[in-house]
């Protein structure tokens, strides 16, 4: 299941947690900054000029990578 939201309304939230967590001792989940994120159409990488340029080797996969990200969002509350 795909939820579609307008960027002005995540914007709207974003701004208004932001707002309320300077009240607060804990941070907004949603802030301007996660907002921003959370709006981008696409995320690519491209290592190629790194691997070129500097011998850069990937250490792990990008699924193992993907996993890790994920836990460590879970491990701080993020999701």
């Amino acid at each position: 299941m795909v939820i579609i939201v307008p960027h002005f309304l995540v914007f709207t939230i974003a701004a208004i947690a932001q707002f309320f967590a300077m009240f607060s001792k804990n941070p907004a989940t949603l802030n301007i900054e996660k907002a921003k994120d959370l709006t981008q159409q696409y995320w690519t990488c491209d290592t190629s000029k790194a691997v070129r340029d500097l011998g850069y080797k990937q250490k792990i996969s990008a699924e193992e990578g993907i996993r890790r990200t994920i836990d460590w969002y879970k491990k701080m509350k993020w999701f």
